[in-house]
């Protein structure tokens, strides 16, 4: 596995992206704790979360400009999209919120696309066999001591059956630990999106490089 990832995070969880919009490595509550996604150690039994374009044409992926967001664009033959991986860091007064969570949000750029949803939760290094609970607002995860919740405006039997979904609206995926989130549909997803990227970018203009005499 080529080691070219992304890594996201908000100063209490981390977690890192594959340029195939994998997350192939996630601790939860914290970054220390045991994984949900090791599938860096594992390909086989770590497990992942990741979307698997129908006839895929090329992927890109970069940080937003002076943010630790990242942006993916994904081109197939029905056209193309763009996900956004981030972990919410929202400034609040003097402080900043950084819940336990990673956010996925996929918005169609042309046509309609498909991906298949590819959640494999495997808690504890792949030592828990997860118990998955699918609910109204999306799938409860257990496995040892871990509660994960994935809220998601994505139906779950898409996620038991690899049906594809159509990437033809906007496609939120919040996952959380502990409790579910507070952000349930797209727009509030977009709206963290956005306070999130604009937070980061407060922070870098207070930051400065240091300059080196050649």
């Amino acid at each position: 596995m080529k080691l070219d990832h992304g890594a996201i995070g908000n100063g209490r969880v981390l977690a890192l992206v594959g340029p195939d919009t994998c997350i192939d490595w996630l601790c939860l509550p914290r970054f220390d704790s045991p994984s949900i996604f090791a599938r860096l150690l594992d390909e086989e039994r770590g497990g992942a979360f990741a979307f698997e374009p129908l006839d895929p044409v090329s992927t890109s992926m970069a940080y937003v400009r002076n943010t630790n967001v990242l942006r993916t664009e994904v081109v197939t033959a029905q056209g193309r999209c763009e996900i956004f991986d981030y972990a919410p860091r929202m400034p609040s007064g003097l402080s900043v919120d950084a819940p336990a969570e990673i956010h996925r949000l996929v918005r169609p750029l042309e046509g309609a696309p498909r991906l298949r949803v590819c959640f494999k939760p495997r808690p504890d290094y792949g030592r828990q066999a997860p118990v998955i609970v699918p609910d109204a607002q999306g799938i409860e995860v257990h496995g040892g001591r871990l509660r994960a919740y994935l809220r998601t405006n994505v139906p779950p039997p898409y996620f038991d059956c690899g049906q594809p979904v159509r990437v033809d609206r906007p496609l939120f995926f919040v996952l959380s630990s502990g409790r579910p989130t507070i952000y349930d549909s797209s727009a509030a997803v977009s709206n963290a999106l956005e306070v999130t990227i604009k937070g980061w970018r407060a922070w870098a203009r207070t930051t400065a490089l240091p300059s080196f005499a050649m």
